[in-house]
């Protein structure tokens, strides 16, 4: 079996779960509209946007009564931006637009599955082993997206209040900030931070009778 799956996720709101905001996993307990400074700039694509996914599963029996099936996935990788420091709320401002610091690498991987049955008397055990993440990648699924660790850059002009404009893709925190200010910045900014699990492995036994 294959599946493959075009899809676009875009707009200002992540629903229940707002990853943006330090991972909040509090459904329908969102700070997604708490201060009128989350509203600035936290249009485009979401966070789960994955244009491309596919899956592909097959398992065959063999003659000898051996049990092989293995499944497979690629995904696009996920929407990039710059987050930066509110002093009111932690990691909150939108500092660009969503999606527009790029995506993280794409994601892929595979499981594979083996089953040798015995007769035993009247039961049957079947010896069985399942490898998680066979290719081990480890590859990336996340990236550091805070901007800096004090409100040394705004979204908002507060004697206007009127909305900054987005701070477009490699611009450096450093430019932004004067020299004394320079150390709020994040050095770890737009780096991995989060990977594929390793492989690992699970040997089982079932018996039926």
């Amino acid at each position: 079996m294959a599946s493959y799956l075009w899809s676009k996720l875009e707009g200002s709101y992540d629903g229940h779960y707002f990853p943006d905001y330090y991972g909040q996993q509090m459904p329908n307990l969102s700070a997604a509209y708490d201060y009128g400074e989350l509203t600035v700039h936290n249009d485009g694509y979401l966070s789960n946007d994955r244009r491309h996914q596919a899956k592909v599963a097959a398992v065959h029996v063999f003659p000898f009564r051996l049990t092989a099936g293995a499944s497979a996935y690629y995904r696009s990788g996920t929407p990039l931006l710059a987050i930066g420091f509110s002093e009111l709320n932690g990691n909150a401002f939108y500092l660009s637009q969503r999606g527009t610091w790029g995506r993280t690498q794409p994601e892929y991987e595979m499981d594979l599955h083996l089953g040798y049955p015995i007769k035993i008397g009247g039961a049957e055990v079947n010896l069985l082993v399942d490898v998680f993440h066979l290719l081990d990648r480890q590859g990336e699924t996340g990236r550091d997206q805070s901007y800096n660790f004090d409100q040394t850059v705004d979204v908002i002009d507060y004697a206007t209040g009127k909305p900054l404009p987005s701070i477009a893709r490699g611009t450096p925190c450093a430019s932004l900030v004067s020299p004394d200010n320079a150390v709020t910045c994040n050095s770890a900014f737009n780096t991995t931070n989060a990977w594929q699990d390793p492989r690992s492995v699970r040997l089982g036994v079932r018996i039926t009778f």
